[in-house]
Formats: C-alpha cells, structure tokens, sequence
C-alpha cells in the first residue's frame, strides 16, 4: 500500500502544476524505478527431495532439494544438524545439497533447513529427522545435483564407507530412469566411478550402495542439466529488405537462450569479418554509421555461455532507394529457369529494359517483352536441334529488342561439321524471320563460331568470335564482322595481326559500338585486347595487352573511345578511355579478392554504360555468401564520379537464388542493372 500511495501523490503534484508534459512521472515509470517503488515481500519456496522424515541414514549422507523465489531469487540455503552451528548448502540454479556427517553413533538426528533470497525474505523451516542405522555410507562427489553442463559423457564418482558394521559389496548407478548398471569399484568400494552418456537437456541419475547389512545407501535422483542447445534468434527492429536512410541508424538484435543466457552476439556486414557488438538490455545493439553502400547485408550469429553457437540470422538493409523485379520464364504454361549455355554473356536487355532476352533449359532461348500492360512470351530454337548443345551461349540484341543473334557454338553445318552457328531473329511486322550464319570457310574441327556476338543498333552489323579457330594456329582463333550492304550480307575474317602460336583464342569475347564501325576482341591466351575501327575505308586496329587471362571479357562505350576488358586468373578489370591523343587506362580492384572463389570465370560476365562511366560485372564463385558449401556468387558496379570511382556490390538476397551473376547487362545510363541466375534480377537505384 505504500508504494501505492507514493505513486498517487506523485499524480496529483504533477496535476497541480501548470506545464506541458511531466518528466518526473515519466522518470518515476522506469521499470528500474519501478522495482524500487515495489518491495519484495514474498518469501523463497523450499523443499526436500532426499533424504526424507526417518529415513535410516549411514554414516555420511547428503541432503538435496530445491529452492524457487517469484521475487530476486535464491541468495542461500541454511543447514543445521541437531544442536550444531548453521552451515550454508551448495546451490546450483534451483538445486541444492549438503553433505551430513550423522558420526558413528546409532541414533536419530534433526536435521533444520531454510532458504533466503536476495530481498532478505526467509522460507518456512523443513524439520525433519534421519536415523543413523547400519548401512553404507555414500558421498556422491560429481557432479553436483542440478549442475549445468554441454559436456554429454560425465564421469560419475563418489565415496562409501561402512563403518564397523559391516562391508560394502557393490555400487549400482541409474540413468534417467533406465536400467541399474554396477559401477567400477576401486579400493573395495570406498571409491567407485561411472562413465555415463546424457542425452537429454535434464537427465536424472540415482546411485546405490548395497553391503553386508538389510539397509541400502540410496542417493536419490540428483539432476544434470545438459546445455547443447545453441540461442535462438528472435527479431530484428528492421523488416528484411526495408530502406533506412537515415545515418547513423541502430540494429537491435533480440536472441534467446533458455538454458545459461546469451553471452555474445557477433554481426558482419557484406562479406567484412565478424565482430562482437553491445548489449542494452534486452537487445544486442549497433550503431551503423556507413553509407556509401546500396545495401547492408548483415549477418549474426550468438553464442551462449557454453560457445553453443545459434543459426547465421541475415537481415538485408536498403541503403538507398532501391528497387528490385524478379523475372521469371514460363515454357508451356510451367515455370522454369533461365539456364546457362555455355561461357558466354547470354543475356541481352534493350535499350529501355522492356524486352529481356536469355536461354532457357531445353535448347531454347525466350524473349520477354513489356507491351505496356502485360509481359509477352516468345520461345525460339534451332534448325539443326540435335547437335545445337550451346544454343544461346551468347546473345546480343538491338536496342528496340526486335532483332537479336544467339549464338551456338558447336551447330553442326550441312557438312557434318560441328563448325557453330549464328541465328539472327527479326521481328517484321506480327511476324519473325529468322537468318542463319555459320563460316564456309571451315571444313574440319569445331571453331567454336558463335562463342561471342554483338550487334550495331540497326542490326545492319554484327560481329561474331570463334575462339578456337585453328586456321591458321591450334586453337588461335578467329573473329567475323558481318555488315549488310543493302542486298546481302558482307563477310570479314579477321585474326590477331601479331598470331604467333597456339592456344590464343583471339576472339574469345567481342563488343561492338551502335554504329557498328567499331568493335573490340578480345584474346585471353595471348593477354590481349583488339580494337578494330573502320575509318578512310579500312580497318584500322590497335593492340592492348594486360595480365593473365586479359581480354576474357570486353565491352565498349558507345562512341568506341572507352572500353572495359577484363583479366580473371588476375582479378582485375581495366578500363581503357581516350584522352585526346593516346589512350589511358584505370584498374578497377575489388578490395575483398580474399572471397572471390574460382578466379577462373571472374569477370567473364562484362558490361559498360553508353557513356563508358558505368561497368558492371560478375563473379559467380564468390563465396562469401554459401548454401551447403557452394558459393552463391556477387555482382560489382563501378562508377566514375569525374575523380574517382565508387564500387557498388550485389549480393543473392535469398538462399534460394542460384547461379547469380551468369549474365550482366546494364542500361545506357548505367542506373539500371539486370544479373542473370536461376531467375532475372533487375536493380533499380539513385546508386
């Protein structure tokens, strides 16, 4: 009643005063304050579970039971013995014991106990009295009744004694209720032991010692908490996904653990190294002040007292305004997925994102097109379907999505020949027509012709890389420009001018601009990039050399003065931009290469903004976000700023999402981005 009548004072001082608001009342209100405002007045709770009214005892016993309090908790366990002093009891959680030595006299004993919590409140006394008879004696050591433990194999031990009366003969031991197994006897009894297995989270085990006399020592059940259940993940104050804008803005973590408590919560962002972070009752907290990213992919995790560790918990955080589209293929009514083909870029978006072009499972290639209201479907295939395994291993389309080639590297020509095939699909009126290309040129081997394609934005040019053409060295390779005259189509070979042996594979990646007098090639055996420009009536080629496998990759601006071109086994991507008279490059690093998995097809996946200020790329091995070991891939935007540049990164946001990164493109102005796995994603964002 007084706390009561305190808070109801409080009100009507408050009342009287003429002023917004009432910061006493509301300091008053704390729960921390609260808890003193309400005494603690209800007493602890205590039973006795062994050794019970007149039960005959030996020499040494143990008292054990349990001990509760609704209030502070349990603060001690009193014992006494007849006339003796108090003594204070073991206490482990709710449980607790004490060792009695009742001497060698046989008779009664009174044995006094009570608890007291932490509020000075004090139980009922348990009077109870024991008779010392002769019988074993026991002293179960370890472990001690109610301990907690992520130990499941425990040694169970202990001391017995007779007397003068008589001898021990044998040690049982009971777990959990089961069957009574002998324990091994060492020193005739006077010290036993026992190797028990716990499986559960609270186990029970009983120990009795039989002798030369009817009484038997009997322990009683004494209990073993075993704690191998890792915390729980609870909630997150922000919903997956969800934008914050704000800087700095705070996680709070909630985790539970239902056995010893939550000792650490560690949390990582994108990739970075885990760290432990704060804790404000009742949430695990950080305060994020980073900002430069598009999004924050964090994980957790917590570990109890016990280094029980729970479950990886991600929250994913947009940075920025951020949109993201999932697009799904449909084949005869069903859902399917987008399917890799091959090595090459196979995904082709136009100009204004509303046609997506990519290859499907079953030799197919789909076309998805926006017609202002709904997505429209069309599905195209080979002429020559049985040996067209690569069919769609490169695509290129124009920028009104209406005409696109696909590549299928090892078509078999009417030859029988397993030379490779060009298909260019345009769409004339309601109706498509299709064109095949494939080199006449070529009677033996398989030149891998369709391995790269690009195509000028009237579809009057396109360019086409056979990267393991052998003309004129083993696998040297080879590129063709195609370029329509109006009444036919014209053909150009061309090989690396500087060919000196094998295994080059000039033509392995190939781009060209709108305008279709200028493309790129690239030859990542020989580390080294092709740009061939039609100027004065010919051809008029420089040569850029790299590291490692330069040239896997490459794409060029639209006025063909700026190019990307990337090195996989090197990890780098360049950019090459001309300044007036010569040509300069910049190396674009990803700072975490620790993560990226099999180097080789890092960046094989390459695509450059009209304006050449925007390159995105892929790397679908890397591994620092994993489902079942295999690593889920990542996609890097680099953007130049006019003095530097910033780096963006995209990670899978769902662990179902597979085979990201298969496929880049991007828009003109570089603000949109489209990544190729299992499904398309398209990512939206001021970046």
């Amino acid at each position: 009643m007084k706390s009561m009548f305190f808070v109801t004072v409080v009100f009507m001082i408050c009342a009287s005063v003429s002023f917004t608001g009432c910061g006493l009342i509301n300091e008053l209100l704390e729960p921390s304050d609260i808890s003193l405002l309400v005494k603690d007045t209800v007493p602890p709770v205590i039973s006795l579970t062994s050794h019970t009214n007149n039960q005959p005892v030996g020499g040494i016993f143990t008292l054990e039971g349990t001990a509760s309090d609704v209030g502070q908790g349990i603060k001690k366990i009193y014992v006494k013995v007849g006339t003796n002093d108090w003594k204070i009891a073991s206490l482990s959680g709710k449980y607790w014991s004490y060792d009695v030595s009742a001497g060698t006299n046989l008779m009664s004993h009174t044995l006094f106990i009570y608890a007291e919590d932490k509020a000075n409140n004090y139980s009922r006394t348990i009077t109870n009295t024991v008779v010392r008879v002769a019988m074993p004696s026991l002293y179960a050591m370890y472990p001690q009744n109610g301990i907690i433990t992520n130990m499941t194999n425990i040694l169970i031990g202990g001391m017995t004694a007779m007397d003068t009366y008589g001898s021990n003969t044998n040690v049982m031991v009971q777990i959990n209720g089961g069957v009574w197994t002998q324990a091994n006897n060492l020193e005739d009894w006077t010290n036993f032991s026992f190797n028990a297995y716990f499986l559960q989270v609270t186990n029970t085990y009983r120990i009795k010692v039989y002798g030369t006399t009817p009484f038997i020592a009997d322990s009683g059940l004494r209990t073993v908490i075993v704690d191998n259940q890792p915390p729980v993940f609870v909630s997150v104050n922000y919903a997956n996904y969800q934008t914050v804008l704000s800087t700095p803005y705070q996680l709070q973590l909630l985790y539970q653990d239902s056995m010893i408590g939550v000792s650490n919560v560690y949390l990582r962002l994108n990739g970075g190294s885990y760290n432990p972070i704060g804790y404000s009752s009742p949430y695990w907290i950080s305060n994020i002040s980073e900002n430069a990213l598009i999004a924050h992919v964090w994980k957790s995790y917590a570990m109890d007292r016990f280094n029980n560790p729970s479950y990886t918990n991600q929250t994913v955080i947009f940075r920025k305004n951020f949109t993201i589209q999932e697009f799904v293929p449909y084949l005869n009514g069903m859902p399917t997925n987008f399917h890799e083909n091959g090595s090459g870029n196979s995904i082709a978006v136009s100009g204004d994102g509303n046609t997506i072009i990519a290859p499907i499972p079953g030799k197919k290639v789909i076309r998805l097109h926006w017609d202002g209201s709904v997505w429209q479907t069309n599905i195209f295939a080979p002429i020559y379907f049985p040996a067209s395994t690569y069919f769609g291993v490169s695509i290129a389309s124009t920028p009104d999505g209406n005409t696109f080639i696909v590549g299928d590297r090892n078509g078999t020509n009417q030859g029988g020949y397993n030379t490779g095939y060009v298909y260019m699909f345009k769409k004339i009126g309601a109706a498509w027509t299709t064109n095949l290309f494939y080199p006449t040129d070529y009677s033996s081997g398989s030149p891998d012709f369709g391995f790269s394609v690009d195509i000028s934005d009237d579809g009057n040019a396109f360019v086409v890389g056979a990267c393991t053409d052998s003309e004129k060295y083993s696998v040297g390779g080879s590129a063709y420009y195609f370029k329509w005259n109006g009444t036919n189509w014209t053909t150009n070979k061309f090989f690396a001018y500087d060919a000196s042996g094998p295994f080059e594979y000039f033509g392995h990646s190939v781009s060209i601009t709108p305008d279709g007098n200028t493309f790129i090639i690239g030859a990542k055996g020989k580390s080294a990039v092709y740009r061939m420009q039609w100027t004065n009536n010919m051809w008029i080629t420089n040569k850029f050399s790299g590291a490692g496998t330069f040239g896997a990759g490459v794409s060029v601006s639209a006025d063909g003065k700026k190019f990307a071109a990337s090195s996989p086994s090197s990890k780098y991507v360049y950019r090459f931009y001309w300044t007036v008279s010569s040509w300069t490059s910049n190396v674009l690093i990803v700072h975490d290469l620790a993560t990226t998995g099999d180097n080789t097809y890092y960046a094989w996946k390459l695509a450059i903004s009209s304006n050449g200020n925007t390159i995105v790329f892929s790397d679908y091995y890397n591994s620092e976000m994993k489902i079942l070991s295999q690593p889920m891939g990542a996609v890097y935007r680099f953007y130049w700023t006019g003095s530097s540049w910033t780096t963006n990164k995209i990670f899978p946001y769902d662990p179902s999402m597979t085979m990201f990164g298969y496929g880049v493109a991007c828009s003109p102005e570089g603000k949109t981005i489209w990544v190729k796995g299992d499904k398309i994603y398209k990512f939206t964002s001021e970046w």
